[in-house]
């Protein structure tokens, strides 16, 4: 689900949980790291935010 979700061009909402709480973050995708399990995105602000794949709940 989540590398077919990957590979749409354009930005994505993530939802995710870190610390017991629900965020979500809206970017592009930038990076994936299957060693530490992350992946990372860019949003238009150049902010880079990297997420827990096993912390993901939905990709929208």
């Amino acid at each position: 689900m989540i590398l077919k979700a990957l590979k749409e061009n354009g930005d994505m909402t993530i939802s995710y949980y870190e610390n017991g709480m629900l965020q979500t973050f809206t970017g592009r995708y930038h990076d994936l790291n299957l060693f530490d399990q992350t992946l990372c995105l860019v949003n238009k602000e150049k902010k880079q935010m990297t997420i827990h794949i096993a912390g993901i709940q939905q990709i929208h």
